[in-house]
């Protein structure tokens, strides 16, 4: 019996010996077991691969691949760690050393599954919810205006949009966990209308994305990832926005982590009462706004299903108050309301089939409401009657339904597909599209195929097949690439033909009242596009430091790109027409750098852009304006407290203008500079986040512009950019 128990013991010992040889241990530097490492093996000698994650306790099983093995460990927020193993002599031990904050995030746009950002074939930028935090937003107007290689336009009343390298809005699709987002205006989103409350972060790709994403993505897209409850246990937080300049924003979230599912629930107000740069008894330059909002996500996983229901509901009233008439018997003032309401609710669903292959889906249904009533208010007895005139009232509705279907499967070891199918269908009517109802409906078929022929390089040829029920579309082709030369340095390169149809608006539109003249109009050719980009990033990392570097080169050509223009200057009369030709090119230099808990960024990009009208009218030269950003962030981590600076400079844009049909003059609009800082510090057990600061710190109101403003203009020759300078105050208090 004891030399049976003594053999046994013997037996036990040396299978324990060859099991924790086949293991790896990931540690951090606290020597705590780091769960959810990826682990990517590859067999030197037949080139065999597979990725496996560390369990709770760091531990990973190597596989039973032929010797030597050589192994790669990446983990969000810590140095990658390489090696090769030799022999199964002993258990392996890897202790990874963390970066000074998050560098590599994970994004999930254009990419076949969620992976790290510079593992992705695009190029993509990543505005985490951190900064958003730190410049103290409300609304992605307020993220925006500080990017590199963003414009933005406001509008008293059509509110906010961007270009993208020199591309108009209507050329950039916004995307809510990859759904597209309706109510364009002017055929811009208004991005002072998306509020961040419930976004975690945003990813934005400047360049062609049409065969992924389709119409209105031939300038890039952005898309806004919601917020997920993770946690177990229920939390809550509630945050206080006070601006001097007369904003007044409160919400709360709730949520709640279960076993296999998770709820998050956001709600609130935001509140602002209107700003003119001089003293007005009424009418203001901003117009006051009221904004009620609510989203709520349930996210379950059934049998494999990752199952996500959501819904997303805003209601806007923008509010324009005339200046006041006086008799000696009356006092009274014409006011018109905006209130525009948009309602989401969208499910999503995906699963892993197997090892080499997933399966994704997405539906939504998206509601959007503009209404426009006049009233004529009695300033004695404050009674608001709605005008007699029944067009001083409108009411405009947009519906759409959207689904869409990916499948991804490993074809072997250098191939790997995605294909997918995407339905969407618009229906638009009312006064200001031309009293009646239209509706567009637009069928795709698209696919990529990557193909490794090195480990270093990966080539996507993507083709998108489109059916639109009012115009002929041609095939959609793109081709990207992707360089690794190593961990430090990438190269990528992207071509794609671009096509969008007019829109609904485009076509029907007819928008008059006291400041606006702007018509649609049927004869609208559909527009096509060449586009390129080239970047290179540069990434070198220290135990406690790193520094990247990105240089990019863009080229948009665009055939017949639907433009807005004045055709008649004595009825300040705008209609949409084709130009011949648009292009915009430049380039743009990033850099980053981090060292403890110093955070700097950097930035310049110039741009030009030329037009040809008519086939006759050519614009003289490109108009070309520069733009640098620069933003900086440091911890004090023994008093949990940071502060943020955040500039962004606007050089001179020359404009070539189109007025009447003939007649093309240079003008401009006049450079300005915007700088916002932030103070922030943890009270309480970090359970209350207490920020200050102060925003738009030179005090800039309205500059010099071209055509006076275009089509939304009051017709003063200035330019909206802000409120001027305003102090803030923004309370977190998380239970």
């Amino acid at each position: 019996m004891f030399k049976r128990g003594f053999i046994f013991q013997i037996v036990l010992q040396l299978l324990s010996c060859v099991a924790g040889a086949q293991q790896i241990q990931v540690l951090t530097e606290q020597d705590k077991g780091l769960e959810g490492a990826v682990v990517v093996f590859r067999s030197l000698s037949d080139n065999r691969t597979e990725a496996r994650f560390t369990n709770n306790q760091g531990l990973v099983m190597i596989p039973k691949f032929s010797l030597p093995i050589s192994y790669k460990v990446s983990y969000l927020g810590y140095v990658s760690f390489a090696d090769t193993i030799n022999s199964f002599s002993s258990k392996k031990t890897v202790s990874l050393i963390s970066l000074p904050m998050n560098f590599d995030e994970v994004t999930v746009t254009g990419n076949y599954t969620p992976g790290f950002k510079s593992n992705s074939i695009y190029n993509i930028d990543v505005i985490g919810n951190k900064e958003i935090q730190q410049r103290a937003a409300n609304n992605v107007r307020d993220i925006m205006s500080q990017q590199l290689n963003v414009q933005l336009s406001n509008d008293g009343v059509l509110g906010s949009s961007l270009s993208l390298q020199g591309v108009g809005g209507q050329h950039v699709k916004f995307l809510i966990d990859g759904v597209p987002v309706i109510g364009r205006q002017n055929g811009n989103i208004d991005v002072s209308q998306l509020n961040v409350a419930n976004i975690d972060h945003i990813e934005m790709v400047k360049g062609p994305m049409s065969v992924i994403y389709g119409s209105d993505a031939l300038g890039g897209v952005v898309n806004l990832i919601t917020k997920s409850n993770k946690e177990g246990k229920w939390n809550c937080n509630i945050n206080a926005y006070y601006e001097t300049v007369g904003n007044y924003n409160t919400d709360f979230s709730i949520g709640k982590g279960f076993k296999s599912a998770n709820l998050f629930v956001n709600a609130g107000r935001n509140f602002f009462d209107g700003w003119n740069p001089t003293d007005s008894l009424r009418s203001q330059h901003w117009h006051p706004k009221e904004q009620y909002f609510a989203n709520a996500k349930y996210n379950k996983t059934v049998n494999g299903y990752k199952m996500a229901l959501q819904y997303n509901f805003s209601n806007e009233t923008v509010f324009n108050q005339g200046n006041i008439t006086e008799t000696p018997y009356q006092a009274y003032a014409f006011d018109q309301n905006y209130m525009t309401m948009r309602n989401q609710l969208m499910f999503t669903t995906d699963k892993k089939l197997n090892e080499k292959s997933s399966w994704q889906f997405t539906a939504a249904c998206n509601h959007y409401r503009y209404i426009k009533n006049s009233y004529r208010k009695d300033l004695v007895d404050l009674v608001s009657v709605l005008t007699a005139d029944p067009s001083d009232d409108d009411t405009t509705v947009f519906q759409s339904y959207f689904a869409r279907t990916v499948y991804n499967h490993v074809l072997g070891k250098k191939v790997s597909l995605l294909s997918g199918l995407e339905l969407n269908q618009e229906v638009a009517q009312g006064k200001k599209i031309d009293n009646a109802s239209h509706q567009i409906t637009d069928a795709a078929l698209f696919a990529c195929v990557d193909y490794n022929p090195m480990d270093k390089l990966t080539i996507r040829p993507s083709i998108r097949g489109i059916y639109n029920s009012q115009y002929n579309a041609p095939l959609v082709p793109s081709l990207n690439a992707l360089y690794k030369f190593s961990d430090k340095y990438a190269l990528r390169l992207s071509w794609s033909k671009g096509f969008r149809a007019p829109s609904i608006k485009e076509q029907y539109l007819y928008f008059v009242d006291a400041s606006h003249n702007v018509r649609g109009n049927l004869n609208l050719k559909a527009e096509n596009s060449d586009n390129y980009n080239l970047s290179f990033n540069a990434k070198y990392v220290k135990t406690k430091s790193v520094l990247e570097i990105e240089p990019a080169l863009f080229y948009n050509h665009i055939i017949n790109q639907i433009s807005l223009v004045q055709v008649d200057p004595v009825s300040n009369l705008f209609t949409y027409i084709n130009l011949d030709e648009f292009t915009a090119k430049g380039g743009e230099m990033q850099f980053r750098y981090l060292i403890n808990q110093l955070e700097f960024k950097t930035g310049c990009a110039y741009t030009g852009t030329t037009s040809t009208f008519n086939g006759s009218i050519k614009q003289p030269d490109y108009a070309w304006y520069l733009e640098s950003t620069s933003s900086a962030s440091y911890t004090i981590e023994k008093w949990e407290t940071s502060f943020s600076l955040f500039y962004k400079y606007t050089g001179v844009k020359p404009i070539y203008v189109l007025e009447g049909e003939n007649n093309i003059s240079l003008q401009q609009n006049a450079e300005y500079s915007l700088m916002d800082i932030t103070l922030s510090k943890f009270l309480f057990k970090k359970k209350l986040n207490l920020s200050v600061g102060v925003k738009n710190l030179f005090d800039i109101q309205n500059v010099n512009a071209a055509v006076s403003g275009g089509a939304h203009s009051s017709g003063d020759g200035t330019m909206m950019v802000g409120t001027g300078r305003s102090g803030f105050l923004k309370l977190n208090y998380k239970f």
